[in-house]
């Protein structure tokens, strides 16, 4: 898929917007290159930007992602969902924007108790701005302190690089950029190098870690 502008771009599908949490995406997969050459952000290997549903389970995205904005991911952009039993092969990459994931570009908790587990993000993850990790870019949901996450048994080997300047809002991570509203992290790994341009929070695994 490739497209010279625009964002909520996917492999599969772009925008998904089911009626209510009740409906998940389920064994469903994407093979091929997605590529937004400007003004693109929400861009996933499998699924731009999912707003309501369940689950993600039994999903795969295989193939590089190419973007310029924020919010991309190898399987998905953004998503308020539990992801379980997926995968993304491919380099993810964003040469303007931030919250880029080797997996998941924003995970954005709408649901109480979200669980982020049996996942595996396999490829380099690069952008230009900060919450870069080499499976989920950020998580964070700001309005309700009881919506958490939890992620298990999830696993992450590419690089992990951002080249912003500003080390303000830099948070790099081999497996998460930036993690809020955290529970358990249990049997999990990153195994890729993690490189900065100027500092800022950094981790082997995690950048910024908030329960």
């Amino acid at each position: 898929v490739t497209t010279a502008s625009g964002g909520r771009v996917g492999g599969l599908v772009g925008e998904l917007n089911h009626p209510n949490n009740a409906y998940g995406v389920r064994n469903a997969s994407a093979t091929g290159d997605v590529t937004v050459e400007s003004n693109g952000g929400q861009v996933g290997g499998l699924i731009g930007v999912q707003n309501r549903g369940r689950v993600v389970t039994g999903t795969s995205a295989t193939g590089n992602v190419s973007a310029t904005g924020n919010e991309v991911g190898g399987l998905i952009g953004r998503t308020r969902t539990s992801v379980r039993n997926s995968s993304a092969s491919g380099d993810v990459t964003s040469t303007n924007g931030a919250e880029v994931g080797g997996l998941i570009g924003h995970l954005d908790p709408h649901q109480d108790n979200l669980k982020v587990t049996n996942v595996t993000a396999d490829g380099t993850v690069s952008a230009a701005g900060g919450s870069v990790g080499g499976l989920i870019g950020t998580t964070v949901e700001g309005s309700n302190l009881d919506r958490h996450v939890t992620i298990t048994d999830a696993h992450a080997t590419g690089d992990v690089t951002t080249d912003k300047q500003d080390s303000t809002h830099v948070r790099v991570g081999g497996l998460v950029g930036r993690f809020q509203r955290s529970l358990d992290l249990t049997n999990v790994s990153a195994s890729g190098d993690v490189t900065t341009a100027s500092g800022g929070r950094v981790g082997g695994l995690v950048g910024e870690l908030n329960h």
